[in-house]
C-alpha cells in the first residue's frame, strides 16, 4: 500500500487529499492518505473567508455562457454549474474533442508573451490598473507638483501621458494573481485533464465547464449564488457548508486526519535502484509516519516554520503578509474611525522627485483609528512599499470634473442659503465627521472649487506599514521556478508536491486565492497518484 501525507488541512490540503483518494480508487491503487493540521479543526481557515460566507471563486473563471446563465437566475434562486452547457455522450469522441478545442480557445487567459509583461510577474512594478479595465495612464508628475510634496495631483490627469503597456483587465482572472504565468499553466492543465476525464473527482460526463474547481464542488452537491461584484458564494451563504462538505467527503473516503498535530521534521530518503523517494514525517509529539509522497499545503501563520522543513534543498521566497489594512498617518484619524466611503484608491510612490501610481482600485474604503481598510485598500496593499502614499479620491472623478461639479453644487446651495459655505455643501455628500476633519486639515471656507476638488480627489495618507495581524494571505513560499506547473511537483523530488499558499502565489480579494487553493490541490492530489499508475 502507498501512503500520501498532506501537511496542512486547509482549503488546498483538503482538496488534495480528496482528489488523491478518488484518483486512487479510479486507478485501483491501494493508498492511505494522512492529513496533518496544526489547528484543532481541519478547514478552520475556510470558515473565516468571505466574512464567514466563503467567497469560493469569481465569475471571471466562468465561460460567457455560464456567466449568462448565472446572471439569468432571478431573485435569490440558486445556480448550479453546467446547467447551461451542452450534454455530450461519453463515447462521442469527435464531439468531445471539438468541445475541448473550443473551450481551450475560449479560455479568458493571456498568452505567455503577454503574461511576462504583467505587473504581477515583476519584482517591482510601476504600472497601475483600474477595476473596470480602463486604460489609466501613468508617468512623471508635472514640474509644478514634482517638487512640492503638498501640491495635489490628479492620478488620471496630472501625469505625463504614458499609456500602459499592459492595462489591467478585471475580467481576466489571471490579472489578479502574483506569478500569473505559473497560475495560467496550472489552471489550464487542470482544465484539460478534467475535460479528458483524467481527474477522478470530476466525473468526465459532467466536466463541461471552463472551471474544474467549481465543477468539483458542484459534484459534491454545492449550489452557488453570486453578488453584484461577481463574487461566488455557496447558496447557503455560510462557509460552514463548504467546510462540512469537504470534511464529510474526507471521512467517507477513509482519509486519516490528525488535528492539533504540527509536523516538526520532514526527512527524505531516495532509492537509486527504484528511483523512488520515501519520507519520514515527525510530529511535535515525536510520532513518526512514513509516506511515499508528500503534498505541502501549509499556509498562513505556519508558513515560516513549515518552509524550514524543506531545509536548503528547495529554493524559497521569504514570507510576508499581504492583502490587509494600511497603517497610515493623518491628523485626527480617530475621528474618522468606522466611516465608510466608496472611493478610488491609489498607491503612489515617489523616487528621485518622480511620482508614479503603482496600483489603483475602486471600492469601499473603511477609515480606522490607525489608517484605512476595506476591500479596495486590501487589494492595493499587495503592492505597498514603506514610504508610499495612499491617495483617496472620494469623488471618484478627475479633479477637472470635480471642480465643475463642486462649483455648480455651491451655486445650487446658495439659492436657498446665501451664506452657504463649503461645509454646507459637503455635509450633504459625506458623513459629518469626514467633512469636519477634511475641512480642518485641507479646506477653508474661502477657497476656490478647484482647491476643494483637489482635497477631495487627492486625500493623502502616508503609509507606515501593512497591518500584518489583519492580512488575509501570506506571500512567499516555495519558489515557482522550483515547481513543475503541470503537476505541481517540486522539481528536485520525485514525490514532493506543493499547493495553495505553500507556493509563492497570491491574488486579490474576490475568490481568487481560494480558487487557487481548490484548483492546485485537486491537480496535485491526482498527479501524486498518477505517478504510481504510470509507473505500473
Amino acid at each position: 500500500m502507498k501512503h500520501i501525507a498532506v501537511i496542512g488541512g486547509g482549503a488546498a490540503g483538503l482538496c488534495a487529499a480528496i482528489s488523491a483518494a478518488f484518483q486512487a480508487r479510479a486507478c485501483n491503487i491501494p493508498v492511505q492518505i494522512h492529513v496533518f493540521e496544526a489547528h484543532a479543526k481541519l478547514g478552520h481557515s475556510i470558515l473565516a473567508t468571505g466574512n464567514g460566507r466563503c467567497n469560493i471563486a469569481h465569475e471571471a473563471f466562468l465561460s460567457s455562457d455560464e456567466q449568462q446563465a448565472l446572471h439569468a437566475c432571478t431573485g435569490a434562486a440558486p445556480w448550479d454549474l453546467g446547467s447551461c452547457m451542452p450534454s455530450m455522450g461519453a463515447n462521442n469522441i469527435c464531439e468531445q474533442e471539438k468541445y475541448i478545442e473550443q473551450a481551450t480557445q475560449a479560455l479568458p487567459y493571456l498568452q505567455e508573451s503577454q503574461l511576462a509583461q504583467h505587473p504581477h510577474n515583476a519584482c517591482a512594478t510601476q504600472t497601475t490598473h483600474d477595476v473596470q479595465g480602463a486604460s489609466i495612464t501613468c508617468g512623471v508628475r508635472d514640474q509644478h507638483t514634482a517638487h512640492n510634496p503638498q501640491a495635489a495631483y490628479n492620478p488620471q490627469a496630472a501625469y505625463a501621458s504614458v499609456p500602459l503597456e499592459f492595462p489591467f483587465d478585471s475580467n481576466n482572472p489571471l490579472h489578479h494573481f502574483h506569478n500569473s504565468a505559473f497560475v495560467k499553466t496550472t489552471l489550464e492543465r487542470l482544465q484539460q485533464a478534467a475535460l479528458h476525464g483524467e481527474i477522478a473527482c470530476i466525473p468526465h460526463a459532467h466536466a463541461n465547464s471552463y472551471d474544474a474547481a467549481l465543477s468539483f464542488f458542484s459534484h459534491l452537491g454545492l449550489a452557488f449564488r453570486c453578488d453584484d461584484q461577481g463574487w461566488l458564494f455557496p447558496y447557503s451563504n455560510t462557509a460552514k457548508t463548504v467546510r462540512e462538505l469537504l470534511i464529510e467527503t474526507v471521512q467517507r473516503m477513509g482519509i486519516v486526519t490528525h488535528a492539533l498535530t504540527e509536523v516538526s521534521e520532514l526527512a527524505a530518503s531516495s532509492s537509486v535502484l527504484s528511483e523512488t523517494t520515501s519520507f519520514t514525517i515527525t510530529t511535535s509529539e515525536r510520532k513518526k509516519y512514513s509516506a511515499d509522497a508528500v503534498i505541502a499545503a501549509w499556509g498562513g501563520k505556519h508558513s515560516h516554520a513549515s518552509l524550514a522543513l524543506l531545509g536548503h534543498s528547495v529554493k524559497t521566497v521569504p514570507c510576508v503578509p499581504v492583502l490587509g489594512s494600511l497603517i497610515c498617518t493623518y491628523p485626527n484619524l480617530k475621528k474618522l474611525d468606522t466611516i465608510r466611503l466608496r472611493a478610488q484608491v491609489h498607491i503612489v510612490r515617489t523616487q528621485n522627485n518622480t511620482s508614479r501610481i503603482i496600483a489603483s482600485e475602486q471600492g469601499e474604503v473603511l477609515f480606522r483609528s490607525y489608517g484605512v481598510s476595506g476591500i479596495a485598500v486590501f487589494n492595493v496593499s499587495r503592492f505597498v512599499h514603506v514610504g508610499d502614499v495612499v491617495s483617496i479620491n472620494a469623488l471618484n472623478m478627475p479633479i477637472s470634473e470635480a471642480t465643475e461639479f463642486l462649483k455648480h453644487k455651491l451655486e445650487q446651495v446658495k439659492i436657498l442659503n446665501t451664506k452657504a459655505c463649503w461645509n454646507d455643501v459637503l455635509y450633504g455628500m459625506f458623513p459629518a465627521a469626514f467633512v469636519d476633519v477634511l475641512c480642518a486639515q485641507e479646506i477653508s471656507n474661502n477657497v476656490s472649487p478647484a482647491c476643494v476638488a483637489r482635497a477631495l480627489c487627492d486625500m493623502r495618507l502616508p503609509i507606515e506599514s501593512v497591518k500584518a495581524d489583519q492580512c488575509l494571505v501570506m506571500r512567499g513560499g516555495i519558489a515557482i521556478n522550483e515547481v513543475d506547473a503541470q503537476t505541481l511537483r517540486v522539481s528536485n523530488s520525485s514525490a514532493l508536491y506543493a499547493v495553495g499558499e505553500a507556493l509563492d502565489v497570491d491574488a486579490s480579494c474576490g475568490g481568487f486565492n481560494l480558487h487557487w487553493a481548490w484548483s492546485s490541490g485537486i491537480l496535485a492530489g491526482a498527479c501524486a497518484v498518477n505517478t504510481w499508475r504510470d509507473a505500473s
